[in-house]
């Protein structure tokens, strides 16, 4: 994963972890470096168990296309039934 220059030192994240601030740890993640709330969380979690963030995988590593195709496919079906109604009339 690559750090912006404006990402989160860790010691700031580890600063809240020991404060008992572990929400606002993540918020300052996710806000820094642009990652989901999964990925901010591991990120977190994995400072407050002493992992080198930098292990992190990307945050778009293994997603997959499934809303997208899902969106495609019914945009489709939808036209070919409204094509298929103006057709029959």
């Amino acid at each position: 994963m690559t750090r912006d220059a404006s990402g989160p030192d860790d010691d700031e994240v580890r600063q809240l972890l020991i404060a008992g601030r572990k929400i606002a740890a993540i918020k300052l993640v996710r806000e820094r470096q642009h990652l989901g709330l999964k990925d901010a969380k591991e990120y977190v979690e994995r400072v407050e168990g002493g992992i080198d963030p930098a292990l992190l995988h990307p945050p778009d590593a293994g997603r997959s296309p499934g809303c997208t195709l899902l969106l495609l496919y019914a945009l489709a079906l939808a036209a070919l039934i409204y094509g298929a109604v103006r057709l029959s009339r």
